[in-house]
């Protein structure tokens, strides 16, 4: 049984990789909360974004786990890239506490209450159609859950200068290989829609269907400069698109504060 716990992890650099806590971070905790109001939310972090409008409204809603050490290398190979390193961390929180892991880029659509009788649940990647694997921007968990032992022993393959390999490939690999430890949702539950041109007008210009979905990934790597940087609660409140509509849902409680 996966615990009603939903985890977070931010602030890892202390110049947060670039990308401050923002309106679409505190859209996606708040939609985690709201959407799962029985679970616990846990924010792992060693800097936090103090001062900041959006940090300072979401911390209320949060249990707050301190990072004393952000992993630097594992199995004696070092960790390059910040991403890599939340990529372990996340699996370290899944381990000890079990529950959900959630990107700080995702927004949640509806309870993840029917998923929780598994062991270990993640959701297929596909870009265009093609399937990458399995992507660890959601990641569903008992405590010490067995595929999660295989997924950790596997970066003792880790490559330090690869991308997706462990964290999208392998976990592909691992199923095929114990398909009895996980249970595999489809590409429409977590990432129905994909970093492409057409997807994220879907996402961001057009109005889609998101009723088989539990929750949305926004690939922030790739389009925050482009769309999500610029994103604020005023244009959330005039454009009509499947984003604007499901985060509207969770600024209600500023009422004039962030439209005007």
């Amino acid at each position: 049984m996966i615990p009603k716990k939903i985890h977070f992890v931010f602030g890892l650099r202390e110049d947060f990789g670039g990308k401050p806590w923002s309106l679409i971070h505190y859209l996606a905790v708040a939609s985690a909360k709201e959407i799962n109001p029985s679970y616990e939310v846990m924010m792992h972090a060693k800097y936090e974004p103090k001062g900041n409008f959006w940090w300072d409204a979401i911390k209320p809603m949060v249990t707050m786990v301190p990072v004393d050490e952000v992993p630097m290398s594992i199995f004696g190979k070092p960790i390059k890239n910040h991403a890599h390193s939340a990529d372990v961390l996340r699996l370290q929180a899944m381990q000890k506490y079990g529950g959900i892991y959630l990107d700080s880029d995702t927004i949640c659509v509806r309870p993840f209450d029917p998923l929780l009788n598994h062991s270990f649940v993640m959701g297929v990647e596909k870009f265009e159609g093609h399937v990458n694997g399995l992507c660890n921007a959601v990641i569903m968990s008992e405590p010490g859950a067995p595929f999660l032992a295989h997924w950790y022993d596997a970066y003792r393959e880790f490559n330090p200068d690869g991308w997706i390999e462990i964290s999208v490939q392998k976990p592909m690999a691992l199923a095929t290989q114990f398909p009895e430890l996980i249970h595999i949702e489809p590409n429409e539950s977590f990432f129905k829609f994909d970093w492409s041109q057409r997807h994220v007008a879907m996402l961001h210009s057009e109005v889609s269907d998101v009723s088989d979905c539990y929750s949305i990934h926004l690939w922030e790597t790739i389009v925050w400069r482009e769309i999500l940087s610029n994103l604020d609660p005023l244009k959330l409140l005039r454009t009509t698109t499947t984003y604007s509509t499901l985060a509207r849902r969770h600024l209600h409680r500023f009422g004039s504060q962030v439209f005007s």
